[in-house]
């Protein structure tokens, strides 16, 4: 009796999880087309430079490793998101922390000008994200070396905004922005580039800390599995 309820406890949480995580990625593509659509309206979309911000870009794959999870490992979408989750997971924590921290307190102009797209794309989806890696942490957890190596796309995509900001005189975020006068910009190279370095640590401390996560939890369902 006793392991029939706990069986069916596991199956409901299981059960809710899965409609969270599709939820979360119905609301991103929800909230993408939305600001888009608004964009397009009032004749400011921008295609390229709207799928140069980093919130954009991290929570598409949010949503992909949502619903891949949902999806039999051996496919390949169910593949790609086992494989990605603990970059997803960690690039939408920084999307969240930078944020919150660094755009939210000078009202950023971030490309959402909707309320509840950047609610959605800013908040909701990084906090899902924690708390989906915490509840369900992957079956082996990430070592050092997987943890640098979900650096890449973040590295390759600051490289990215500086040549082509330097190239069309535009960044999508003011703490990337060298130009001198631009309100709230860095307005300097040596600011970006301590910038970029400092929030280099930040992230190698958020991914640690994602894989340290991952380990103890796994111990602990292994150990005080649901009563």
């Amino acid at each position: 009796m006793h392991d029939q309820l706990r069986d069916r406890r596991r199956t409901g949480l299981v059960g809710i999880r899965s409609v969270v995580r599709l939820g979360v990625a119905m609301a991103v593509v929800a909230a993408i087309a939305a600001q888009l659509q608004y964009l397009a309206d009032n004749d400011l979309l921008r295609t390229v430079n709207f799928f140069s911000f980093f919130t954009v870009d991290s929570n598409i794959l949010a949503a992909l490793v949502f619903v891949g999870l949902e999806v039999d490992g051996d496919s390949p979408i169910g593949w790609f998101a086992r494989r990605c989750r603990g970059a997803a997971t960690l690039y939408m924590t920084m999307t969240g922390i930078i944020y919150a921290v660094l755009l939210a307190p000078i009202a950023a102009d971030v490309s959402t000008q909707i309320d509840w797209v950047n609610a959605v794309l800013h908040i909701v989806v990084p906090i899902w994200a924690i708390a989906d890696w915490v509840t369900d942490p992957p079956s082996t957890a990430p070592d050092r070396n997987t943890v640098l190596g979900w650096l890449s796309f973040p590295i390759a995509w600051i490289a990215y905004t500086v040549v082509r900001g330097n190239i069309v005189d535009w960044y999508p975020y003011p703490f990337l922005d060298p130009r001198d006068g631009v309100e709230h910009a860095a307005g300097s190279w040596p600011a970006v580039i301590v910038t970029t370095l400092l929030l280099t640590v930040v992230v190698i401390g958020l991914g640690l800390g994602l894989a340290w996560i991952a380990r103890r939890r796994r111990v602990a369902m292994i150990v005080s599995p649901l009563p």
